[in-house]
């Protein structure tokens, strides 16, 4: 705390003033915490002196409270371009990040626990910095950053508002920023240490060195055949323990083929609700969706389709879900494997027609690869029951292209040019195929949303061209249903979810 306190004081928080009349002053508290490294070994103990924000009154002690930060599939996608172009990576971390940035309005603050002015007890901070806890805090840090990596050339992608690129002729540099955590990519070294230099001189920050544990993913990169990969064992291994079943016996598949999970398996007595209730289903889930969404599309079906039954999960749905961690086990040093191909975007979208045998909607599967690996998936039941297989089909094409513009967009300001080839997306209906090709009209396609004619305005600008692929070869159908260990795991091959070596 001492130390936390003198690092405050340093940078000039605050000043103690009087205690003013009629305006409001919020509290603080200190909060104490360990951080971990990838292996588990204690990295560092610290203290945070954090505001009471909760107590702050809107349009008197703060505006807007907005921040953005970098969404994984950006991360996944300047990782596959790292991988195409040859890269390194480095981080860099901000040490009190939220101290940095400059306060717009009034701000009044008790004096912090154990460290009372004796000659001004009654006194109290105004604050002249955006300290950890306040509502605009992450706004103020981020608008500071901003500006600075402005200033050193770093230009912001439209894409991703937390990507920035300089390419000059000493080489290309890429920040990808989460808070207070820097991921660089450069192809020069030289150009990263003058970067590194200049960040030295405006902020207090710490060299990680090779980027290798960040947002609780493990990385690692062969400079020599460019191969980067991206995995959360240790994470895997923090949820197991967390929900003690750790030394459960491991199986081949996230999802029981044979089991379907509705809703009239949900608890209907008060009593059956309140011993439910005793079960952590929702932070099961919640757990389970960021290896999800991070770095394990091979279970992104499973929790999502296990998530309908959050609000009134019952027994049956927790065993469910018990099983997705014994399958993590067996395949916790699994992840996502990125490496040189020199071959475009490529996408894949896949439909389970009528599968949810409750409300007979269907489920759309979409999963675009680069660099041998994929860079953005997503598993989602449809909003509206298609009448026919075809129609689920084509309500995941559409989908498919929405995320295909913006990434091929993407990758446009990343390379710097724009590719006018079109983005293949493979699809295992010839009849939705022909239906995105020609403008068909009659009494099977009048009723389809508008929304979903969407990739038809994707197609004609050229931007994307549909080609047939045989089902066993569909690498999003493990986005769609639940598959035998056969099928499972040749997809996770397909989408390039291997085992890391350790």
């Amino acid at each position: 705390m001492q130390t936390e306190y003198n690092a405050l004081l340093k940078n000039q928080a605050w000043k103690l003033v009087k205690r003013p009349k009629g305006k409001n002053i919020i509290g603080s508290k200190w909060v104490l915490r360990t951080k971990y490294n990838a292996d588990g070994s204690i990295a560092l103990r610290k203290a945070r002196l954090v505001a009471k924000g909760f107590a702050q009154i809107p349009d008197v002690d703060y505006q807007e409270t907005f921040a953005p930060v970098a969404r994984p599939g950006s991360i996944r996608t300047v990782m596959a371009y790292c991988a195409e172009n040859n890269l390194e990576l480095f981080q860099l971390d901000f040490i009190m990040a939220y101290v940095n940035g400059d306060l717009d309005e009034e701000i009044f603050m008790e004096q912090a626990d154990h460290f009372i002015d004796h000659k001004h007890p009654d006194y109290v901070y105004k604050l002249q910095r955006s300290l950890y806890g306040l509502k605009q805090a992450g706004r103020q840090w981020f608008c500071k950053l901003d500006e600075k990596l402005k200033s050193f050339g770093l230009n912001l992608l439209y894409s991703d508002k937390c990507v920035y690129k300089l390419k000059n002729s000493k080489g290309e540099l890429i920040v990808i920023i989460y808070v207070d955590d820097l991921i660089c990519c450069t192809t020069n070294v030289n150009l990263y240490l003058e970067f590194k230099n200049f960040l030295s001189n405006e902020f207090a920050i710490k060299d990680l060195g090779k980027l290798s544990f960040c947002l609780g993913i493990e990385f690692s990169q062969n400079v020599k055949n460019g191969q980067i990969t991206m995995s959360q064992s240790k994470y895997i291994e923090n949820v197991l323990e967390k929900f003690n079943v750790q030394d459960a016996k491991t199986v081949k598949t996230p999802l029981d083929p044979s089991v379907k999970l509705t809703k009239e398996m949900c608890p209907k007595t008060e009593a059956e609700k309140a011993e439910m209730s005793l079960y952590p289903y929702r932070s099961l889930i919640g757990s389970l969706m960021y290896l999800a969404i991070c770095t394990r599309p091979d279970i992104c079906h499973t929790v999502s389709y296990l998530s309908q039954f959050n609000e009134n999960p019952g027994m049956p749905h927790w065993t469910a879900a018990k099983r997705v961690l014994k399958y993590l086990k067996g395949t916790k040093y699994r992840g996502l494997t990125f490496r040189p191909t020199k071959k475009p975007l490529v996408g894949y979208a896949d439909a389970d027609w009528a599968s949810d045998i409750t409300d007979r909607k269907s489920y759309s599967g979409c999963m675009l690869k680069f660099a041998d690996g994929a860079i953005s998936w997503e598993s989602k039941k449809q909003h509206c029951v298609a009448l026919s297989s075809t129609e689920a089909e084509y309500i995941a094409l559409s989908e498919c292209a929405k995320e295909i513009v913006y990434l091929r967009r993407f990758l446009n300001e990343l390379y710097e040019s724009v590719d006018e080839t079109p983005t293949v997306v493979f699809s295992d209906s010839q009849a939705a195929q022909k239906l995105v090709q020609n403008p068909i009209f009659h009494s099977r396609t009048k009723h389809i949303d508008i929304r979903c004619h969407y990739i038809r305005e994707v197609y004609e600008r050229g931007e994307i061209q549909i080609k047939y692929i045989p089902t066993d070869k569909m690498a999003a159908d493990i986005l769609t249903k639940t598959l035998t260990f056969q099928k499972h795991d040749n997809c996770c091959k397909l989408i390039g979810v291997n085992v890391i070596n350790v």
